[in-house]
């Protein structure tokens, strides 16, 4: 039984043996013991000399861990209300060492006007506490990676930075440069615009921020219509009765084109 340590024979019979396997996961470096101690029999035991066994296990110390902590922000410029989702990556870049017992941490900002609100988490390893801003990782084999991913929404204007940082982890990490990162988010009002203003700039790189050309209101216009060229005459985008999601994402053919001014 694993939990009690008990190890019931029903009966061994004369100068036989019975044995037991146990398997354990060594988590930290260090000395240990383990006995193993004769509780009852019948008829009774009349040599106590033997009836216990310890062994001790030294667990040699590796020459040490490197984690890489590195975490990005989508989108990075967002507009109040918006949302955002950071990714936190923990990569094991050793080809030979297992890291155990990983502790990262990813505190949000609290209070009553926080730059971050709390929506949602999802992590591929290991569990995260939001009040602790702890992400808990049992293991990472070598070269294996693990990911956090974080969404909040932005609440207030501002410039606002979310860190993550490793805490904790067995063999202890020796390289300290890559054991933290911090992911910045400039926070910016609505642009006030008249109904059918069309925004004479956008950046289609695909962080969620302005990634479409922005036509204001454009849902009281069912029947607009629009022709884009480029510098040369030539045609890049048709459309009609266009909605906010199916104006242009600077494309053409299915490829980016290049950046510029268009007509």
């Amino acid at each position: 039984d694993p939990v009690t340590g008990e190890w019931t024979i029903d009966e061994i019979q004369a100068l036989a043996s019975s044995s037991l396997e146990i398997t354990a996961e060594v988590l930290a470096t260090g000395s240990y013991s383990n006995t193993a101690e004769l509780l009852a029999s019948f008829p009774l035991d009349n040599n106590p000399d033997n009836d216990t066994s310890t062994l001790l296990v030294n667990v040699d110390v590796p020459e040490g861990a490197d984690l890489r902590i590195d975490k990005v922000a989508l989108s990075a410029r967002p507009l109040v209300g918006e949302e955002v989702t950071f990714t936190i990556e923990v990569t094991n870049v050793l080809d030979d060492v297992s890291v155990s017992n990983i502790l990262i941490q990813d505190l949000l900002p609290a209070g009553p006007d926080p730059g971050f609100v709390y929506l949602s988490h999802t992590a591929d390893t290991g569990e995260y506490d939001l009040e602790s801003g702890i992400w808990s990782i049992p293991t990472l084999a070598p070269n294996q990676e693990a990911i956090l991913r974080i969404r909040v929404q932005v609440p207030r204007e501002g410039t606002f930075v979310n860190t993550a940082r490793l805490i904790q982890s067995s063999p202890v990490d020796f390289n300290t440069d890559n054991n933290i990162s911090i992911a910045e988010v400039r926070v910016s009002l609505p642009t006030e615009a008249e109904c059918g203003f069309l925004f004479n700039q956008f950046s289609p790189n695909g962080d969620g921020t302005n990634d479409r050309l922005v036509i204001n209101c454009l849902e009281d216009y069912p029947d607009n219509s629009l022709i884009i060229f480029n510098r040369y005459g030539n045609l890049m985008f048709e459309a009609q009765r266009m909605t906010p999601d199916t104006t242009w994402d600077g494309t053409r053919n299915n490829k980016d084109a290049p950046e510029g001014t268009y007509y």
